[in-house]
């Protein structure tokens, strides 16, 4: 079955917004989306957001000193532009100033090392709770029943 076709989506090339023509650029000065993300303390996904959903409005003062630093400069350490960085991001806060929580993705390291998502969370979960079902010794219909009528 061939791939859908996306929805919404513009025949046209749109224009770049002033994060990703900035990324760009670190891009061109031989930085990484990786390395950009690393520079700003965010994940990577979201500089590819700079492009695809016009995110990134809240980093342009923090890329465009890194930016200078490094075509002025000609600093290439990357905490020290991470420092350059920090003193001109600011993190989302709450009403009363409080940082702003912020969804992660939830994430389980198995003991042989390999991550899974929010998937192999519930999987994680589902286990142990089917392992409960065994070791008390009821039917997981019962358990089931019970979890209904403990809620």
């Amino acid at each position: 079955m061939p791939p859908r076709t996306r929805r919404n989506r513009p025949e046209h090339q749109r224009e770049l917004n002033e994060a990703a023509r900035l990324a760009d650029r670190l891009q061109q000065a031989g930085y990484t989306k990786r390395d950009i993300a690393r520079i700003i303390d965010r994940d990577p996904s979201l500089v590819s957001q700079f492009y695809t959903k016009n995110k990134g409005a809240a980093f342009v003062p923090a890329l465009r000193q890194v930016l200078a630093a490094v075509e002025t400069g000609g600093i290439t350490d990357l905490p020290e532009l991470a420092h350059i960085a920090a003193r001109h991001t600011q993190r989302r806060t709450t009403a009363s100033g409080a940082r702003a929580r912020v969804r992660t993705k939830a994430v389980l390291t198995t003991p042989t090392g390999t991550e899974t998502g929010r998937v192999g969370a519930w999987l994680c979960h589902f286990q142990g709770a089917l392992a409960q079902i065994v070791w008390s010794g009821c039917s997981p219909s019962q358990y089931c029943v019970g979890q209904a009528l403990s809620r």
